[in-house]
């Protein structure tokens, strides 16, 4: 209702707002979905050699960083077409099974979130990661947790005091160890 009422009032915060919210947030993931699903099922797979580290043993198939390869199959060899985690890090990796592996290792990193969050205010612990919420959906996931300092924060989350839960900060923190069952 806000995009629409922001139509009507013809401005350029307008326009700033409604292409910020309406075409990054809502409309670009399902295009970049679309764009990367059409350039890997007609080009190789990188197998997470586009990810640092991971380069190092599987040798990156192309001259271009993912974003600018995306970009330039787009028409504009300029264009840093970054996309969402499911499609950097799964439809860029390995098409559906790439897909499926992403969704398991971000499955796994909002649980060691939730384990570093344990005993916090949920509106302190989600108001600090909102922005992480924000990054997976335009970026890689690796790229969010180690540069984009989700890794970090899940550190400080875990270093806050829990003086108003009623638990021991040790017994908190023990609590991580406990849950994850290895």
């Amino acid at each position: 209702i806000f995009i629409i009422l922001l139509k009507l009032y013809e401005s350029d915060f307008s326009f700033i707002v409604q292409s910020l919210v309406g075409l990054r947030l809502f409309s670009m993931a399902g295009f970049m979905t679309a764009v990367y699903s059409d350039f890997f099922s007609q080009n190789p797979w990188t197998f997470w050699s586009h990810l640092k580290g991971i380069s190092s043993i599987i040798e990156y198939p192309y001259d271009l960083s993912l974003p600018f390869l995306i970009g330039t199959f787009m028409g504009n060899v300029e264009n840093s077409a970054n996309a969402h985690a499911w499609a950097m890090d799964g439809i860029a990796a390995m098409g559906l099974v790439g897909v499926l592996t992403a969704g398991l290792l971000m499955g796994f990193i909002f649980y060691l979130l939730d384990c570093f969050a344990t005993g916090l205010d949920p509106k302190l612990a989600g108001l600090s990661i909102v922005v992480h919420g924000a990054a997976i959906s335009n970026t890689s996931i690796m790229s969010t947790f180690l540069g984009g300092g989700l890794f970090f924060h899940m550190i400080l989350l875990w270093l806050i005091p829990r003086a108003y839960s009623g638990a021991s900060t040790n017994r908190m923190r023990l609590n991580l160890f406990r849950r994850i069952k290895l």
